[in-house]
């Protein structure tokens, strides 16, 4: 269960770089990366995460899949990633339209992700801990 998990987790990542890669090159062709990064730190905000979805997601999801404890890292790190960034538009950014429900349910998936990729279980599965735990260590 916990490998059916990792590996669903691992497809995705993948889908996330593919939307994030189609959303950026829509941005481009219209033009509109100018007016994003005119909204301020939010703006900068997403246009570095996509890089970085970019940038790391690929890696992040092969390792996963393969159930290494490098993708497992490096898809917690965009899951933290992810999680802060919806936290703070939610706190801090929102505007008019903000759909809340959707950001609420975005921090959400992306923490439970977080706290999914942090737990023993996972850690065990991508040989980064013993799966009997010595007494005393």
């Amino acid at each position: 269960m916990i490998k059916f998990v990792l590996r669903g987790i691992s497809v995705l990542t993948s889908l996330a770089v593919a939307m994030t890669v189609a959303l950026f090159l829509q941005f481009v062709r219209t033009g509109r990366i100018g007016a994003l990064l005119s909204i301020g730190v939010f703006g900068v905000l997403t246009l570095a995460g996509w890089i970085l979805t970019v940038l790391v997601g690929p890696f992040a999801a092969l390792q996963l899949w393969r159930l290494r404890p490098s993708g497992r890292r490096a898809t917690a790190f965009l899951a933290a990633c992810a999680t802060i960034y919806y936290a703070l538009g939610l706190l801090f950014y929102r505007g008019p339209g903000t759909k809340v429900a959707v950001v609420v349910f975005m921090v959400t998936c992306s923490a439970a992700t977080l706290a999914f990729l942090l737990s023993g279980p996972a850690r065990v599965l991508c040989h980064e801990a013993s799966p009997h735990p010595v007494n005393g260590a």
